[in-house]
C-alpha cells in the first residue's frame, strides 16, 4: 500500500493499493504478469500459492475456514476446482515505482518489508535512483531469519554511501517511562518508548554478536543530511532513561587535545570522539 498524507485535501490519508511484485531488476515487458513467489530460509522459493494453499488446507485453517466471509472460503473452492490456483502478479522495480506511480515526489517515510532473501541485491539494482537523488527521508526495513550477519553489514555498507545512518530501532521495556505514554496500534509487548542503537559507523565484525539478536529486529536509515530526524534518537535515549546515569564527560577538544572553555567560540568538527554509551 502507498500512503500519502495530505494529497486529497489537508488532513486526509489517500491510500492506493498498487498490484505489483518489487524485484531488483525487469526484463521483457514488465506488464506480463508472473507466478508470484517468496524466498524461504535456505534460498528456498515458495510459491505464492503453494503458501496459502498449505495455510487453508483442512487442519490447518480455523473451524470457520468454509465460511463465505473467510478469507479460505474461496480459496477452498479453487483447491476443488480442476484448474491450478495461481497468484501473478507485473513486476517492477521501486525507482520505476517511485517515478511512475509516485510521480518522483519526496518519501518522508518508506518502509520496506516484502521478506526478500538478497536484500543488498534488490536495493542495489532496484532502488539507486531515489536514494542517489536523496528523496527518501527516512527508510526502514526488517531484518529476519532469511538474513545474516554479512547480508545486514553489506545493506549497511551500501546505505553508507548514499549518506544514510542505519540504527537498530530498541524498545525500552524496562524504562521508568513506560507507563507514562500512549500507545495506539498493533504490537502490544513490542510498543513502548523506544530509541536507537547506531550500525553505521561500528567495527561490524567485533560488536555484532549476530547469534544472541532475538530476531525479527527493525532497522531505520536516517538521512544524514537532515539533522532534525536524529532529534528522535535524543528523545529516545530521554525516554529510555539513557541519560539517567550518564554523567556529562564531553568536551570539545581544541588542536592541542585539551578541552575549550565553554563559549570560547563557535562549535568545530567533532574531533577524539568516544561514545560514552551506546
Amino acid at each position: 500500500p502507498l500512503v500519502s498524507l495530505g494529497s486529497a485535501a489537508p488532513g486526509r490519508v489517500s491510500v492506493q493499493t498498487l498490484h505489483t511484485a518489487v524485484v531488483a531488476e525487469v526484463r521483457g515487458n514488465r506488464a506480463n504478469a508472473r507466478p508470484v513467489s517468496f524466498d524461504g530460509p535456505g534460498g528456498r522459493r515458495a510459491q505464492a500459492a503453494e503458501e496459502v494453499m498449505r495455510s487453508c488446507a483442512p487442519g490447518a485453517a480455523d473451524p470457520d475456514a468454509e465460511d463465505d466471509r473467510h478469507p479460505c472460503a474461496r480459496i477452498l473452492r479453487r483447491m476443488a476446482s480442476p484448474d491450478a490456483l495461481e497468484y501473478r502478479a507485473p513486476v517492477a522495480t521501486f525507482d520505476g515505482i517511485w517515478s511512475r506511480t509516485l510521480e518522483g515526489r519526496h518519501i518522508d517515510f518508506l518502509q520496506l518489508d516484502i521478506g526478500a532473501g538478497d536484500m543488498a541485491d534488490l536495493l542495489r539494482r532496484g532502488f539507486p535512483k531515489l536514494f542517489k537523488d536523496r528523496e527518501v527521508s527516512v527508510f526502514t526495513f526488517r531484518v529476519d531469519s532469511l538474513w545474516t550477519k554479512a547480508s545486514l553489514k553489506e545493506v549497511v555498507e551500501w546505505l553508507d554511501q548514499y549518506e544514510y545512518f542505519s540504527l537498530f530501532q530498541h524498545v525500552c521495556s524496562a524504562s521508568s517511562q513506560v507507563g507514562s505514554f500512549s500507545y495506539v496500534g498493533p504490537g502490544g509487548a513490542g510498543t513502548g518508548p523506544t530509541t536507537y542503537l547506531p550500525l553505521s559507523g561500528v567495527e561490524f565484525d567485533k560488536v555484532i554478536d549476530w547469534d544472541r539478536i532475538p530476531l525479527p529486529q527493525d532497522v531505520f536509515a536516517f538521512d544524514l543530511r537532515q539533522p532534525d530526524i536524529f532529534r528522535a534518537v535524543q528523545l529516545g535515549d530521554m525516554h529510555c532513561d539513557a541519560e539517567d546515569d550518564l554523567e556529562d564527560q564531553s568536551c570539545s577538544a581544541d588542536g592541542s587535545g585539551k578541552c575549550s572553555a565553554p563559549g570560547a567560540g563557535p562549535p568545530t568538527a567533532p574531533s577524539d570522539l568516544r561514545v560514552v554509551r551506546s
